[in-house]
């Protein structure tokens, strides 16, 4: 019986970790772009940290980590980061939201079959309410010649409290590895 709960707690933690770790990606593009075109990048000036508007969630030392991260994943791809905006091909910005959500989970106990046929008992609801804040990363791209969004590519996950800023860093790595991982898109004009 010990080895049964054991492995059930070992279910459960790598199932919460496993959780901590996913992220709800998207990315969209322009078909009719050459990406091959884009070989250079500029970041443009983050949002003010003191501006709230439309939900915005502006902190400095955040889109010091993004950026960090994004130069990163470029750099990867073979893109280069300049510090002159006329010598970039792509400009890139990055935004960032977190909105409260509400989770209800409703199970209903009661009657049905069982192991050994019909059972039954007295039948109840239960209903349990979570709330949790959902953040968002969105990064664009856009050419720096015609001022058009060409990608944009985004994460959404639960927030999750980090108390180190080792741990931001390294969730801020893996939302934007995983935004970026499939830039640039593989069809062409």
């Amino acid at each position: 019986m010990t080895n049964l709960k054991t492995m059930t707690l070992i279910a459960l933690v790598t199932w919460s970790l496993g959780g901590c770790s996913t992220f709800h990606v998207t990315s969209d593009y322009n078909p009719e772009i050459d990406f091959s075109q884009y070989g250079t990048y500029f970041w443009l000036p983050a949002p003010d940290p003191t501006d709230k508007t439309n939900g915005a969630q502006n902190d400095g030392l955040l889109n010091q980590r993004i950026e960090r991260a994004v130069d990163a994943v470029l750099s990867k791809k073979g893109m280069r980061r300049v510090e002159e905006r006329a010598d970039a091909s792509l400009l890139v910005t990055e935004h960032i939201n977190a909105k409260q959500k509400l989770r209800v989970n409703t199970t209903n106990y009661g009657y049905g079959y069982g192991r050994w046929g019909y059972w039954g008992g007295p039948g109840y609801t239960d209903t349990t309410v979570h709330q949790y804040q959902q953040g968002t990363l969105i990064l664009d791209l856009i050419d720096a010649k015609n001022k058009e969004l060409v990608w944009r590519g985004s994460a959404q996950s639960q927030l999750r409290d980090m108390k180190t800023p080792q741990e931001r860093e390294k969730r801020v790595r893996a939302a934007v590895e995983a935004i970026l991982a499939k830039y640039p898109p593989s069809s062409k004009k």
